[in-house]
């Protein structure tokens, strides 16, 4: 049980370490894109460049790297609070929780639970989207407005 405690508390702060670098890592290239929406800064591809990168970035790393880790968080909290761990047909590994989709609903649920809370949807979709607005904004702005 302790292990699992453990694993738990690692993993949740791993999360909360990712949510936070990629939420600043944001912050800091939208303020390096709203300097180039400048006309006078050369050359204009730029903005472009900064805004794929930065799309990228958030769907290819943020989002993919964030919602693993939190699967993980719920793979030992579940554990924790309820009693699928003692289940032999349920999740055998961190791993498999996170990435065999038919495994982690049947561990769900068993414990009554779900991965998309409200407080998740927000933070680790409605974010993404939200910036990835911003980008778009700024693309449309410069090329286009």
């Amino acid at each position: 049980m302790k292990n699992i405690e453990n694993a738990w508390a690692v993993n949740e702060s791993l999360l909360q370490s990712y949510r936070s670098t990629f939420i600043a890592s944001q912050s800091f290239l939208l303020v390096v894109g709203s300097i180039l929406l400048n006309d006078d800064i050369k050359p204009c591809w730029l903005l472009g460049f900064v805004s794929i990168s930065a799309l990228v970035m958030i769907w290819i790393v943020w989002f993919r790297v964030v919602v693993s880790r939190a699967r993980a968080v719920d793979y030992y909290k579940f554990q924790l609070v309820t009693e699928v761990a003692a289940h032999p047909d349920f999740c055998k590994s961190e791993e498999a929780y996170i990435s065999n989709k038919d495994a982690r609903e049947k561990m769900n649920v068993a414990a009554g639970k779900r991965n998309w809370r409200l407080t998740r949807k927000k933070v680790d979709l409605f974010l993404p989207v939200l910036f990835s607005i911003i980008w778009g904004t700024l693309i449309y702005a410069k090329y286009y407005a």
